[in-house]
């Protein structure tokens, strides 16, 4: 497991594509990122009205871009070298 957050790295989406818990923006989180973002949400909730909603277990959102085909590397690649205008 990575260190960070339940095993999450900050890491860009094509430097570690399993654990990261950005989208490929690196600005949005992904489905692990917002997992994550939902049971802090629902610690606040239990403890606020004394619920009892389970946690999300955020492995089951792990590694949204680990199967990317080569073609989509490929065309990430790309895309990450086009010039930025701002």
């Amino acid at each position: 497991m990575t260190d960070g957050l339940e095993g999450y790295s900050g890491d860009f989406v094509l430097v570690d594509t399993l654990n990261t818990a950005f989208s490929l923006d690196g600005i949005h989180a992904n489905n692990g990122g917002y997992a994550i973002i939902a049971n802090l949400f629902i610690e606040v909730i239990n403890e606020s009205f004394s619920q009892k909603i389970p946690l999300l277990d955020t492995d089951q959102f792990r590694g949204q871009y680990a199967g990317m085909t080569n073609n989509q590397r490929l065309l990430k690649d790309v895309f990450m070298n086009l010039p930025l205008f701002f």
